[in-house]
């Protein structure tokens, strides 16, 4: 495979999936793709024979190696979210800010009209209170 990654979760342990797109997306190199590690079931672009149908028993035991370095690294982020919870529970109580809402206004924006003509595929709830959560979580991210 040649760089294909996940859209939700990042990881390369792409394969072909289940649904077949029209023909016209085949011949330009769009397939139906399959995350081995989310399980999420998504159009992107390939280039044809690149992507296996199935996983072979080496790439297996890759994928077993891969699953617990991921394991050990999550495990490492829990860590440091728990250590970090005061400091966030206390920004939380100040409030947001008016560039803030304005600028989570516009994300949501973006994120609906995405979600309409199909351009982005989420399995996680589109409700204001969670995609908020969400973007201050990521908002945080950037800051640090």
């Amino acid at each position: 495979m040649i760089g294909l990654r996940c859209p939700k979760c990042g990881s390369s342990r792409v394969r072909r999936g289940y649904e077949t797109p029209p023909l016209a997306l085949r011949l330009l190199g769009v397939h139906g793709l399959l995350c081995d590690g989310c399980n999420l079931s998504y159009r992107g672009f390939a280039v044809p024979g690149t992507v296996s149908e199935h996983t072979s028993r080496k790439s297996r035991n890759y994928r077993r190696r891969e699953v617990a370095e991921e394991d050990e690294q999550a495990a490492h982020e829990v860590e440091q979210q728990r250590m970090g919870y005061a400091r966030r529970v206390k920004r939380h109580e100040e409030g947001a800010q008016p560039s803030e809402v304005l600028s989570f206004a516009w994300y949501y924006v973006k994120l609906r009209v995405k979600v309409i003509v199909g351009a982005h595929h989420t399995s996680r709830p589109l409700s204001i209170k969670y995609r908020w959560r969400n973007w201050q979580h990521w908002e945080r991210q950037k800051r640090s």
